[in-house]
């Protein structure tokens, strides 16, 4: 593959497996049953010994939870007796241990029945509700249901598991019912939505539920999730993680992610995905992005540089009722290393602005927005936060065409939306050998942007995300609690960090300052894009840890917490 791909156009996007560096390259459901076929076929063993490895990575995960417990249990017996007997201490702690496993019909179930079988084996008390007893199991999970039944394991029917919700409280619950087989159209029958729901009432008081693979409910392909979904502490992913369990709102329903790679070692599922067998079941990079992907994508800073060094940003926004947008956006830029900040505003909001930033260039903004001089010497320019309806705002055609740079956001993109063919204007640029536009709607805005993508969006926000990137050849940062930057080449990044002291007013503008910065100082805007977005999230982290309460989180104090994220990445 080259260092670069042309994808229908002329800006040159990096190829996927630079892009890919450090990331979490995950999975569909095609690309996980095509890896099954390669391995069979290439190892000459059969699933079942995959599906042996994988019920054990859910296993070794139950026993080290029943472990940590116990940990705690011996330190209070430590402290009691001189030398306590631990491992019969934990043979008795296996012993009373209550687990609940549920089976579904196909490969996930077997992997349930081959982890109950295990269990068993360690002295747990098991009981597996077997949730289609009369139906014919795959070959390996059908060995499995009958290897369970042999050693005597303890079996529930759908009816008994009601019985059975109402008497006993597990302490440990295993989801082996869907797996990636589930697909988010489909519709539960109401005896699987009440089995659902006790699972979820069970799981309330349980110390944890373990889904195998997903969590039942959430679809492997976009994250889509039925309102019933099964509520995982920890979920279990085979080989990669799969795409649903970092997309909204599968993310919510996921819990700690563990990927267990049985036996398919990383570069060999690499080059059977995107190698010699040119195999991806949408063609497309999905990835979630890390602190060590940062770290893989980090430019180091000159230590003699000076301010032209670092970059000259302009922020174009602010009007009357609305200052605080712009100035917060421009001390996001300085505060994440912009060596030149220029803001251009309303001529109310200018006083406002240089009293609150007086190390920011601040002018007004003609009604006429001429910024010909002004443009060209910057390396990147966003506009929109807190602009209203400013008549300023007519030069976004021009902008479009001249920038260097370009992030749109907020009142940019409504003003955008009103062209009906819009995107054949950002198409343009990127044909013309320029830089991607990025913009970075939250869902009301995506909608204005392209209401004819609604229904597509309530299934797939990637999806969606990834035809809009496409049809207007911009980088679209689609907001929400699971941030997904597509870009035109066929990538979609997913956030990892951020939580919900973000939900406030200005903090995507802080947001638009931090990309701003990162694009000035000569990061590339698919680069910049989920960067920011990470660190952005990464801040409301630190933040969160120190205040131990998210209703605390300002967009002042992501701010604050700047410093610390960079220390924090070595950014």
């Amino acid at each position: 593959m080259t260092k670069k791909e042309n994808i229908s156009s002329s800006y040159l996007f990096p190829a996927l497996d630079d892009l890919s560096r450090g990331g979490i390259v995950l999975m569909t459901r095609d690309e996980q049953r095509h890896l099954d076929k390669a391995w069979t076929e290439k190892t000459g063993l059969s699933l079942s010994v995959l599906m042996e490895q994988a019920a054990y990575s859910v296993t070794a995960t139950v026993l080290d939870l029943i472990r940590d417990a116990f940990l705690d249990y011996v330190k209070c017996q430590a402290a009691a007796e001189e030398n306590p007997d631990t491992e019969a201490e934990e043979r008795r702690l296996f012993s009373r241990t209550e687990i609940l496993i549920l089976a579904g019909a196909g490969q996930n179930g077997g992997d349930a029945w081959a982890s109950a079988r295990q269990l068993m084996a360690y002295g747990c008390r098991v009981t597996v509700v077997d949730l289609c007893p009369a139906t014919k199991l795959p070959l390996e999970a059908e060995e499995n249901r009958n290897a369970y039944s042999q050693l005597d394991g303890l079996v529930l029917s759908p009816e008994e598991f009601f019985q059975y919700a109402h008497s006993t409280h597990p302490e440990y619950i295993v989801d082996g019912i869907f797996g990636s087989g589930f697909q988010a159209d489909r519709t539960l029958s109401p005896e699987l939505k009440k089995i659902f729901g006790l699972v979820n009432e069970l799981g309330g008081k349980a110390k944890a539920v373990i889904a195998i693979d997903l969590p039942s409910g959430v679809d492997c392909d976009t994250g889509a999730a039925v309102e019933e979904t099964i509520k995982a502490d920890y979920t279990v992913s085979f080989g990669r993680a799969k795409l649903g369990l970092y997309s909204e709102p599968g993310c919510l329903f996921a819990g700690d992610i563990i990927t267990a790679p049985i036996s398919m070692p990383d570069l060999w599922q690499t080059e059977n995905l995107r190698g010699k067998n040119n195999f991806s079941a949408r063609g497309t990079l999905h990835m979630a992005i890390t602190a060590e992907w940062l770290k893989a994508h980090k430019v180091e800073r000159k230590e003699d540089g000076n301010k032209g060094d670092f970059g000259r940003g302009l922020i174009l926004g602010g009007s009357r009722g609305m200052p605080g947008a712009v100035i917060l956006a421009a001390r996001a830029m300085m505060q994440s290393g912009c060596g030149y900040t220029y803001v251009r505003t309303s001529q109310d909001v200018v006083p406002i602005v240089t009293d609150a930033l007086p190390s920011a260039l601040t002018l007004e903004i003609r009604e006429d927005g001429d910024l010909s001089e002004l443009v060209p010497l910057v390396q990147a320019t966003a506009i929109g936060p807190g602009a209203g309806q400013s008549p300023w705002l007519r030069i976004l055609p021009g902008l479009i065409n001249n920038a260097n740079q370009l992030l749109l956001d907020a009142d940019a993109l409504n003003y955008l939306a009103l062209r009906d063919n819009w995107p054949d204007i950002t198409l343009k640029r990127v044909e013309s050998g320029r830089s991607p536009i990025i913009l970075t709607p939250h869902p009301g805005e995506f909608l204005r942007l392209a209401p004819d993508l609604s229904d597509l969006m309530s299934r797939d926000r990637a999806g969606a995300a990834l035809a809009l990137a496409k049809r207007s050849g911009c980088i679209i940062v689609l907001k929400g609690h699971a941030t997904v930057t597509a870009l035109p080449s066929d990538a979609c990044l997913y956030n990892t960090s951020g939580n919900q002291g973000l939900s406030k007013a200005g903090s995507g503008d802080v947001l638009t300052g931090l990309m701003t910065s990162l694009l000035a100082q000569g990061y590339a805007p698919e680069i910049s894009a989920p960067a920011a977005v990470y660190l952005h999230g990464l801040a409301a982290d630190l933040a969160l840890a120190d205040l131990k309460n998210a209703r605390a989180i300002t967009p002042e104090t992501i701010l604050s917490y700047l410093a610390k994220t960079f220390q924090y990445t070595d950014w």
